[in-house]
Order: structure tokens, then C-alpha cells, then sequence
């Protein structure tokens, strides 16, 4: 499939409670080390936490479950909240949802340098050859942007620009 232009960028976050770790934007900061932190198996966060040592007082949460009767998102945000867990490592837009809903702070992940890959574009898929509907289809991104953006920011998921930094209000 070729990809329609993204409508969003969005990565593996950090979400907490802890004061504690207010700064920390990447898994190799030293602060983290000896926390018991929550991360769905695996992802490519599970990868790097567990090149950094930080896997052995990790709490895995399962990647593959019927989401009709379990949440493994929500129920790490509930481990955050409880004290179970110091911090946990989700996806962006599942973390963003849940941690707006409980108070808590999601924390992009970005000075992970050498790190698997945990920045990825969120798009359309377009079949070969319709090349049509997917400059119809980019068109419309690019015009309704701000409204993407609009929804996003207020379900709380983290956005990225093409540099990596923080969007914080929807784009033009």
C-alpha cells in the first residue's frame, strides 16, 4: 500500500505520577533505573528498556488481548495511579487518552538516541495506483489539519512535528 500524508506523528510515551521524574524525556535517564515500570510486551520500548537494564523491575502488560474485556492501557494508567507501578511506557495515543482522563502526565520520549524506532507516522493506506484518491486524500489532510490536530490535543495524544518537537495547538 502507499501512504497517504500523516495526519499525525506520534511515539511511545512516559507517563507518571511521581514528581520525581519530572525532566525525564528518554529511557537511558539514570533516574529510572531500580523503578518499577509499566510496558506492553513487546513493543519496541520493552527492546530498549531491557538493553538499558531496566526490564528486571519492569511490570509487562499484554500486547495481544480482546479489547472487549481487557484494557492493558487503562489498566497500567490504573497501576500508575494506584502506586503499583512509578511510570509507565505506551503508546501515544492510548497513554494520552487514559492519563487525561486520570490527571496524570504524558511525557514524549525523544532523547533515546541509538534506541529502537518508537516514532511512528499515523496514516492512510492507499491501494497502488490510486493516485487520485491519494492526492484527494492528501488534499483533505492538509486542509482539515487544524481539525485533526483539534481532536487529537483534546483526547490528550501527544503530536509531533517533522523535527520532533512538541506540538502544543493545532497547526493552520
Amino acid at each position: 500500500m502507499d501512504e497517504a500524508a500523516a495526519c499525525a506523528a506520534d511515539r511511545h510515551v512516559r507517563v507518571s505520577a511521581e514528581r520525581a521524574l519530572d525532566g525525564i524525556s528518554g529511557l537511558a535517564d539514570p533516574r529510572l533505573q531500580g523503578k518499577n515500570i509499566g510496558v506492553i510486551a513487546g513493543t519496541p520500548p520493552a527492546t530498549t528498556m531491557a538493553q538499558l537494564g531496566l526490564i528486571q523491575h519492569a511490570r509487562p502488560y499484554p500486547l495481544m488481548v480482546d479489547r472487549r474485556y481487557d484494557s492493558p492501557g487503562e489498566r497500567m494508567i490504573a497501576d500508575i495511579q494506584s502506586g503499583e507501578i512509578e511510570a509507565g511506557v505506551l503508546w501515544g495515543p492510548i497513554a494520552g487518552s487514559f492519563a487525561s482522563k486520570a490527571g496524570l502526565a504524558v511525557v514524549p520520549l525523544l532523547k533515546d538516541e541509538g534506541a529502537a524506532r518508537m516514532a511512528y507516522r499515523i496514516t492512510f493506506g492507499v491501494r497502488p495506483l490510486e493516485d487520485d484518491w491519494k492526492r484527494e486524500l492528501n488534499t483533505l489532510i492538509a486542509r482539515r489539519q487544524g481539525d485533526f490536530d483539534t481532536v487529537l490535543l483534546q483526547f490528550g495524544v501527544p503530536l509531533l512535528d517533522e523535527q520532533n518537537r512538541l506540538i502544543t495547538r493545532p497547526r493552520k
